[in-house]
């Protein structure tokens, strides 16, 4: 039996007797070696000089154990280890022990979980033997369990024996009973299948309420991992994709439902997590990448995911002084997707970011991640009416749905994540009151509480109506106006400018809207307020950006220039805009007297409601005619 020296138990006297540690890593790594070398092979090692042997393992922990046990049984034959992020320059190899060892005639052993990645070139070119180790066989583990133990095992499974090192070493305790060693090994394959059923929970992708894009590349997708199952593709032509878009679009979503139609395992982590369940130190970081890729591989039919994966930054971006760490990184990032690639087992890799365009170049490339598919926010209405389906259920009316999405829109275009923190809150505000979930439910969770008086609704209104009403009559796309605070905002109107066409014209339009809402207020008020200044500077910039960025205002120099950095234009320049903003305020003035009527109608609405929709909007100004462009970025005029 194989033991550490005896050592003292802590707490005890000098009489007292020395208590034996046994190895329990070491039993398995010399039942391991065993396994894999016969006795023609120990032969080999020992009498013929020069002999290389590879040896592929399934996880880092091999590693270390087999090259413990294979430099105390060989004693002269120099072993080493390969993990992700050792050197691979042409330089190293050539320096490399075991190269050195072989050109001066003894045996060398070199051990990694990727062999055809991490190992020199010339070692892998000399090699006489390569050998594959992908876990003990049940006989191995019987013998070493007696080994333990001291008494004969009975009833091996092979999901027991395909355990990795440090979960058999957890199982085999010394001074325990063979049956308490197989309960502690059922367990932890237990653990291990539990992992490998989808979560319920998730929702299959064919309900999740996607673009068509997005639904077409998932379903194309589903029928690259049934390839993948049969044998019709490899891992090389597997579909490995990045999901871009902004925070909140549901893109971990997305991977773990299409994990779940699938039937396959999802395994997620993150950069942040590689630092999380490390000492942060290179090392500890690396190890933690690997384990995740290891995981990956490990059963097949596995959905690998890297969330956030701009946090690997773009090597060419760092300083000097970073790069060299972060080289070892990324490199062995790229050393592990190159690996899966060439598993023979059916697995894809995901991985999301919120900044596509940040992401090492390496790692996108063709024949790592290839594909980028971008997951955007709703687009329109029936976009994020969808989604409000899909978290609320059947709880809520055609009507009341309507309602909500209403709400939604005057905050612009609400994210899958802010829907489904509203459905939840609402929810939670449900059972607190043991009812069903109710629109009035939604919209507290959406919006609050609102304590202003009717005089102080009002005047929101009225700056409010100013705004939506002289965009309506000019033609500009609103989806919403509204009094909910959004922010430092006492209301709001929510606009799309991306399908406008901006000449001069249209550039005088918008500074019109911009000015309308204080137009509103002297007209219908008869005084502003100071809470009209993010419209001046709204309006300001627009001049500016036309002026002195895009040439409309007869000036074809062009420089970057902001409101704050007005006091740098001469004061005869500076005049010029002032007498520009002043002619739009006249017309916004006379706008404003034009359909004072259709302003008050609006007022009246928006007091009584909160939020009037942009068809509504369009039907109290008239012009249901105009075809309203969805918003596919909203912007706000306050």
């Amino acid at each position: 039996m194989r033991k550490f020296p005896q050592i003292q138990a802590q707490g005890q006297d000098d009489e007292a007797p020395l208590r034996e540690v046994i190895d329990v890593a070491g039993i398995l790594a010399q039942q391991a070696v065993n396994q894999l070398i016969g006795k023609k092979l120990d032969h080999a090692l020992e009498h013929q000089p020069g002999m290389v042997v590879l040896i592929e393992v399934p996880s880092d922990s091999w590693v270390t154990a087999l090259r413990r046990q294979l430099n105390r049984d060989y004693t002269d034959v120099v072993v080493q280890g390969y993990r992700p992020g050792k050197r691979a320059s042409s330089t190293a190899q050539e320096e490399d022990s075991l190269i050195v060892a072989q050109r001066g005639g003894s045996a060398v052993i070199a051990i990694s979980t990727d062999v055809e990645g991490l190992v020199p070139v010339p070692l892998r070119t000399a090699a006489d033997v390569s050998l594959k180790f992908s876990g003990l066989s049940r006989r191995s583990l019987r013998k070493a369990i007696s080994e333990v133990t001291g008494k004969r095992a009975r009833g091996i499974r092979a999901e027991d024996a395909a355990l990795d090192l440090p979960e058999l070493c957890a199982a085999l305790r010394p001074r325990s009973q063979p049956a308490d060693c197989l309960r502690r090994l059922r367990l932890a394959a237990k653990r291990q299948e539990i992992a490998l059923v989808p979560d319920s929970t998730i929702p299959p992708v064919s309900e999740l309420p996607l673009s068509p894009r997005v639904r077409a590349w998932s379903a194309e997708l589903l029928v690259r991992l049934q390839q993948l199952e049969i044998g019709e593709l490899t891992s090389r032509d597997a579909p490995f994709a990045l999901l871009a878009g902004p925070p909140g679009t549901g893109k971990t979503l997305l991977a773990q439902a299409i994990a779940r139609a699938a039937g396959w395992r999802f395994v997620g982590t993150s950069v942040k997590e590689w630092f999380e369940l490390s000492d942060g130190h290179l090392g500890g970081v690396t190890r933690a990448a690997a384990e995740f890729f290891r995981q990956v591989e490990e059963n097949g039919q596995t959905i690998g995911f890297i969330d956030e994966l701009e946090a690997l930054p773009d090597r060419r971006t760092l300083a000097p002084e970073h790069r060299e760490w972060w080289n070892t990184v990324v490199t062995g990032v790229l050393l592990n997707i190159d690996k899966l690639r060439r598993s023979s087992k059916p697995l894809v890799l995901l991985a999301a970011s919120n900044y596509p365009e940040r992401v090492d170049a390496a790692v996108l490339r063709a024949g790592r991640i290839g594909q980028t598919l971008t997951v955007s926010p709703p687009g329109n209405r029936e976009e994020v009416a969808d989604l409000f389906r899909f978290y609320v259920g059947s709880h809520l009316a055609a009507s009341e749905l309507e309602r909500v999405v209403d709400i939604a829109f005057a905050f612009g275009l609400p994210t899958p994540a802010a829907i489904a923190g509203w459905v939840g809150m609402a929810k939670s505000s449900a059972v607190a009151g043991s009812r069903q979930l109710t629109v009035q439910d939604l919209e507290h969770a959406m919006v609050g509480t609102d304590d202003r008086t009717y005089a102080e609704l009002r005047r929101v209104a009225v700056h409010e109506a100013g705004h939506a009403i002289v965009a309506a009559v000019l033609g500009v796309p609103v989806s919403a106006v509204s009094l909910l605070k959004n922010g430092g905002s006492a209301g709001s109107m929510v606009s799309d400018l991306s399908a406008l066409y901006l000449d001069r014209a249209r550039i005088e339009d918008l500074v019109t809207i911009a000015l309308a809402g204080r137009a509103a207020d002297l007209e219908l008020l008869g005084r502003c307020d100071a809470g009209a200044r993010t419209d001046l500077a709204m309006a300001t910039q627009l001049l500016v950006e036309a002026q002195f960025r895009s040439g409309l205002f007869d000036q074809l120099l062009s420089f970057d220039l902001d409101v704050s950095r007005l006091h740098e234009l001469d004061l005869a320049t500076r005049s010029g805009l002032e007498k520009r903003l002043q002619q739009l305020m006249l017309r916004s003035r006379g706008l404003v007297l034009e359909n004072r009527h259709l302003i008050e109608a609006l007022v009246q609405r928006l007091v009584a409601r909160r939020v009037v929709s942009g068809e509504e909007l369009r039907h109290i100004a008239g012009t249901e005619q105009d075809s309203a462009v969805e918003p596919a970025e909203s912007g706000q005029l306050t």
